[in-house]
């Protein structure tokens, strides 16, 4: 686990498996297996009409989890995931909480939202190219392996970001 901005880290499963946990700390789960299908509570594919599919709340445990597939096609991301995500953690530090971002391996999905929010809060202002930004966020999170579909959903928010 890896702290990149204040109060916010990011983990892997095996390291969120051996994570003691407290009232302090709010987790974001970045992948739909096994996070979003344990906290929706299914086991095949869920149905896109489902009021859980994209997002599932669990406030009362402080906890969001993303129905986010790590796959090296482009078009996978939901920005309303992103969006969702983005405010969780927001929120959630603003409460004064740590917040853990989770994925399997630690180094596509919650990393990514990691760069993201990082993004949003201003950090590698200036940058002229989306390689850039990725090696500077290297220097921070050394771990930092995007699938393609990951790396072109956080390249399009660099953008957002960069664009206002």
């Amino acid at each position: 686990m890896k702290e990149i901005y204040e109060n916010l880290f990011v983990c892997s499963q095996a390291e969120f498996n051996e994570m003691p946990l407290d009232d302090k700390t709010s987790f974001a789960f970045c992948a739909k297996d096994p996070y979003h299908k344990l906290f929706v509570g299914y086991k095949k594919n869920l149905s896109p009409d489902h009021p859980e599919y994209l997002i599932a709340k669990r406030p009362e445990i402080n906890v969001i989890s993303a129905n986010l597939i790590d796959v090296d096609r482009d078009g996978f991301v939901s920005d309303y995931i992103i969006n969702e995500l983005i405010q969780f953690i927001d929120d959630e530090l603003a409460k004064g909480q740590r917040v853990v971002l989770v994925c399997n391996q630690g180094k596509s999905r919650s990393a990514s939202i990691g760069l993201m929010y990082m993004l949003h809060k201003g950090c590698f202002e200036g940058y002229d190219t989306f390689f850039n930004v990725m090696q500077a966020y290297k220097e921070v999170y050394p771990d930092y392996e995007p699938k393609f579909g990951m790396m072109k959903a956080t390249e399009r928010y660099w953008e957002e970001c960069k664009n206002g």
